[in-house]
């Protein structure tokens, strides 16, 4: 006696019935492009928003080092120390308003751009990472002091730039960011480092 022969008639009749129901399931394709749209869908767009994002990422990070590398031209030429009147830079608000931001593409907001402008030992003496200890920015001994006219010795300059960037998706973990004003962030940091010319 086989096994399907022992099984009750209820039994039998509604095995029966779903496999009739898987079988016109299997041929029924109303709904597949739905279907299909929404397994395909999220994933396609979340690769096209992080697609966006690292492009987004990249084209800012370029326009921050050319800025920056602009900028700082003005104090290895002693241009920006030079000047005077109006648009004198004596400051480091004064180096953004008139040196730094007027060069800054729209992408980026130069309020949020913290910059430092500093007189270093020598070249071994260039730390060129950013100031980030145990995960959190520290800029507090970031300022301004560019380096004067000394043609028998120049000095050395490091100039830096950090700028914070917001994810847009959840692509970037937290080993990613750091902690900026007690808030979590990317950044993006670019830095320069001359010795002075005579001026």
């Amino acid at each position: 006696m086989s096994a399907r022969s022992a099984m009750p008639r209820w039994c039998s009749r509604s095995l029966a019935a779903l496999a009739a129901l898987g079988r016109r399931f299997g041929r029924d394709r109303r709904g597949a492009t739905a279907l299909e749209f929404g397994l395909v869908g999220i994933p396609f767009f979340s690769l096209i928003l992080v697609m966006f994002e690292v492009s987004m990422l990249f084209l800012e990070g370029q326009a921050l080092d050319t800025t920056l590398d602009a900028a700082a031209r003005q104090l290895l030429t002693g241009t920006a120390q030079s000047s005077s009147g109006s648009n004198a830079i004596t400051n480091m608000a004064t180096f953004k308003t008139y040196a730094f931001c007027p060069l800054l593409p729209a992408i980026i907001t130069c309020s949020q751009v913290q910059l430092n402008v500093a007189v270093i030992s020598s070249w071994s003496g260039s730390n060129l990472g950013p100031p980030i200890s145990n995960g959190t920015l520290n800029t507090s001994s970031w300022g301004y002091t560019p380096c004067t006219s000394n043609p028998s010795n120049p000095s050395i300059m490091k100039v830096e730039a950090i700028y914070p960037v917001a994810a847009l998706s959840g692509y970037w973990n937290p080993s990613t960011t750091v902690t900026i004003n007690g808030t979590q962030d990317r950044v993006l940091y670019s830095s320069t480092v001359f010795r002075c010319e005579p001026f």
